[in-house]
């Protein structure tokens, strides 16, 4: 999932329409769509800002990372301290929680 489809997703989880987004990060409606159709770049100052509306980490914007809610930034940090496979490892036991739940 590149920039663009995450920053739609998260619109679509908190109901956030392009209009609302656009003014709350005080950039122009047409420029914040072509960040979501990945047509620009969007700038640095624009991604951080992105990133405290949604109240998510920068890694998760930029695919560095699938933890992305920052609710227990502790257990985050935690988690982004560990090496690739024992990230792989806590995110399959996540995601098998997750499946016998439902």
């Amino acid at each position: 999932m590149n920039t663009g489809d995450k920053i739609l997703k998260l619109m679509n989880e908190e109901k956030v329409s392009r209009t609302e987004l656009s003014k709350a990060l005080n950039i122009n409606y047409q420029t914040l769509c072509k960040y979501i159709q990945n047509k620009r770049t969007i700038p640095k100052d624009v991604l951080i800002n992105i990133a405290n509306y949604f109240n998510v980490t920068l890694d998760y914007l930029l695919n560095r990372n699938e933890i992305y809610m920052l609710n227990d930034t502790e257990l985050a940090n935690e988690i982004n301290k560990l090496n690739e496979n024992d990230k792989k490892l806590v995110k399959n036991i996540v995601k098998s929680l997750i499946s016998k739940s439902n």
